[in-house]
């Protein structure tokens, strides 16, 4: 089965009315479409997506169709235009109304938008790329969507002209090449984090809750015996370091880890160094 795409269009031009954001979005799925990604573009302005952050609002509430166009799709693309310094309106509200996945959750207890890629374009003739850029990789994040490498490219016309996107002879290589790795990385990405093709995806949302108890390695001529060969059952749990001079190997992995949870170790204390004689008390 084919990986599928949605690209939301946050424009705030309806119809049929040129747009630099409909072009870049058209642009991510020509790219995707060169991986076998079959991809759709919806023009979010041209539906009456109300205010708020639940999955449906209500009276008439066009939201929940583009809802389920998002859970059906590997990748997600948002593109927006710049309006003083800001992503557009549009946009926001759909970063809003993302915000309901936050509470909702797949059968195996994963968040809902677990496992799908987001891809962002921002387009506008001021400065402003950069920060767009990466309010949207926050917000996305968030909500569950997980943002490939170089996973987002945009265009900045010169300031305080009115050459959009759109109106360019071609599309600058910088903008073009970048847009492809995005989409090429995206896709990857998307192969590998689809349910049931991964069991580390499929298992990302356990935690550990036992501690594991690791064997004591032999020790060294006079070391102290005081040492634990205890570890918690994750990195996060007990912040442990990798080293490629452990004192524990971890059962089932060749990665070796050091405990350096103080907790877990009791070190003998330092031996005072005596005083040479007739050396006064130190300040």
């Amino acid at each position: 089965m084919p990986l599928t795409a949605l690209a939301l269009n946050c424009t705030l031009k309806p119809g049929d009315a040129p747009s630099s954001s409909a072009l870049m979005a058209q642009q991510y799925l020509d790219a995707l479409a060169e991986h076998d990604v079959v991809g759709t573009a919806v023009r979010v302005v041209d539906l009456d997506v109300k205010p708020g952050v639940e999955t449906d609002m209500g009276d008439g509430d066009e939201w929940p169709a583009i809802r389920r166009q998002l859970l059906d799709a590997d990748v997600i693309v948002v593109v927006t235009p710049t309006w003083v310094g800001q992503m557009s309106s549009v946009a926001n509200r759909v970063l809003e109304r993302l915000d309901a996945e936050l509470s909702e959750t797949r059968d195996d207890g994963n968040p809902i938008l677990y496992g799908k890629v987001a891809l962002v374009g921002v387009v506008g003739n001021e400065d402003g790329a950069h920060k767009i850029t990466a309010d949207l990789y926050q917000a996305l994040d968030d909500c569950g969507l997980t943002i490939p490498a170089q996973g987002g490219t945009y265009w900045n016309g010169e300031a305080m002209h009115t050459v959009d996107y759109n109106d360019l002879d071609e599309t600058p290589e910088a903008t073009l090449s970048t847009l492809r790795t995005a989409a090429a990385n995206a896709v990857h990405l998307a192969a590998q984090a689809r349910p049931g093709s991964n069991d580390v995806i499929a298992k990302g949302s356990e935690r550990p809750t036992a501690v594991r108890t690791w064997p004591v390695l032999p020790r060294p001529s006079g070391a102290s015996s005081s040492r634990l060969a205890c570890c918690t059952d994750g990195p996060q749990r007990g912040h442990a370091s990798r080293s490629t001079s452990s004192d524990h190997t971890m059962s089932g992995s060749a990665s070796m880890w050091r405990c350096t949870v103080s907790c877990l170790t009791r070190r003998p204390p330092h031996p005072r160094r005596a005083a040479p004689p007739g050396a006064g008390p130190r300040g």
